[in-house]
């Protein structure tokens, strides 16, 4: 089989990591190329043609491979087949914090850098494999080639697989329950950050089985938008470059094409998963007609409107919660931390999203679940089960941890940008480029502190619609 992966490393530094990444790709189906086992005669020419015939080049980055000339040579060979458009994407693996050399930033200096630092491995290695998986079907799409996972032609999407996810098994069951009843169709609702759409995400990893295509939607303006665009929904033969969407007719037309292949096409086998689905749609109704099941996730009730729902609450087992939190605060716990910290936790009504920019927040400045307490004492809104009294409340405490960050003006201004794009996001170093930053130093720290979401199969980043709205909240730049 013809190889799709050229790894480029310092051998004496990283030749164990490199055979557990090989042999997790290979066993996924995804063919390497790596020196020395795969020489056949001269060495120099065997790299040269290797690196010209590969789709992925993998940088396994670190102190040495930085500073190694025959790494840079490599590096520079794969450069000017990226500088000249061919089918070839850079892939940084970056496994030690140290600083890189001048040569490869020259080279790699606007390519954003996938993490391999944070332990433990295995989760680096899988996260590493299902971003090359995403980089070869997309470029086996874009090629016209026929996508790995499809129904007819439909290209289904890559879920990110979140390590940190704890609980909800009854609920995960529940959904299961209900998208196998009579009714195929099913709205997640509760409040922003509670979880819908890590829940939503969750589901269809552990079911996938269930299903010949998953499709993820992020709802942003409106459906007809929605299914228009191909970054979501991608039919080969229909896609939107060869469309003429320049008038609102030609735009409704395109819609019910794609819309009719979905009904035409996808039966319960299909799954489509609409996120942040937070307005009332006039297309709603004609969207649901489908046979193809739906998950939505949702702020604003549907149900007395006749559609199937369930409500998402927060998490009540004391052990998840903690173990929710120590996902993120990784300093040990003392004796009574425990109860310590379930206060605070019902101080922010067991708000999953809180949860885990308190733990970031704790971590980052070192403080004692005791100080944390200390913290927010005579800070309390009194939490009403109504959900926007608990809203605001949140929100108010969402202002203190922004506080507790210490976020520079720098930050800040690279959040107010963010607030202003679409909620899908964008693609990280679309993002550099158009902010003109430095480096990626600023976007990583705000990652690492949860401020800012990273999808690390597509590397695009987002943010979370609540951090939107305290934003909006607090900024006089928004309230004008």
């Amino acid at each position: 089989m013809q190889h799709e992966v050229f790894i480029s490393y310092h051998r004496n530094s990283s030749a164990e990591l490199v055979e557990h990444i090989v042999a997790a790709l290979e066993s996924h189906g995804i063919k390497c190329w790596y020196a020395p086992r795969d020489v056949d005669s001269s060495y120099a020419g065997d790299i040269v043609k290797a690196i010209n015939t590969c789709k992925v080049f993998l940088l396994v980055m670190n102190e040495q491979s930085s500073h190694s000339a025959h790494v840079l040579n490599e590096i520079d060979c794969a450069f000017n087949r990226f500088h000249q458009h061919e089918s070839i994407r850079l892939l940084p693996f970056r496994t030690d914090n140290r600083e890189i050399s001048d040569d490869v930033r020259y080279y790699l200096g606007r390519i954003h850098f996938l993490d391999g630092t944070e332990p433990p491995e295995e989760d680096r290695i899988n996260a590493l494999v299902s971003r090359i998986s995403y980089l070869i079907q997309s470029s086996e799409w874009n090629n016209n080639a026929q996508p790995v996972v499809q129904v007819q032609s439909i290209h289904s999407t890559t879920l990110v697989h979140n390590t940190n996810f704890v609980g909800r098994a009854s609920e995960l069951n529940e959904i299961y329950r209900l998208l196998h009843s009579d009714n195929n169709k099913l709205f997640l609702c509760g409040t922003g950050g509670i979880g819908k759409s890590e829940l939503a995400r969750q589901y269809g990893l552990k079911f996938q089985n269930e299903y010949r295509t998953i499709l993820w939607f992020t709802y942003n303006s409106t459906l007809e938008d929605m299914i228009i665009t191909d970054q979501f929904l991608l039919i080969h033969g229909l896609e939107n470059e060869k469309q003429d969407l320049t008038t609102p007719q030609a735009r409704e037309t395109y819609y019910y094409k794609k819309l009719n292949y979905l009904k035409e096409h996808c039966d319960k086998h299909t799954l489509l998963i609409i996120d942040n689905f937070d307005a009332e749609d006039e297309r709603t109704q004609e969207l649901l007609e489908g046979a193809y099941s739906v998950i939505f996730t949702t702020r604003i009730s549907r149900e007395k409107d006749g559609y199937q729902e369930l409500s998402i609450h927060p998490m009540d087992n004391p052990e998840d919660l903690i173990a929710l939190f120590q996902k993120f605060y990784k300093r040990p716990l003392q004796s009574g931390d425990d109860m310590i910290l379930l206060q605070i936790f019902d101080k922010i009504a067991r708000h999953t999203y809180g949860i885990e920019l308190l733990a970031r927040q704790m971590q980052a400045s070192r403080m004692s679940p005791a100080s944390m307490l200390d913290f927010f004492n005579g800070k309390e809104t009194p939490a009403s089960r109504r959900s926007h009294i608990v809203m605001e409340h949140i929100l108010n405490v969402m202002t203190d941890l922004f506080h507790l960050g210490s976020l520079t003006e720098e930050k800040l201004s690279i959040l107010k940008n963010m607030a202003l794009l679409p909620v899908e996001g964008i693609e990280t170093e679309t993002f550099f480029d158009l902010t003109e930053l430095d480096d990626f130093m600023l976007i990583d720290e705000l990652i690492d502190s949860s401020f800012i979401q990273y999808n690390y199969i597509t590397d695009v980043i987002s943010l979370h619609p609540l951090i939107v709205n305290t934003i909006q909240k607090n900024d006089s730049d928004f309230r004008l």
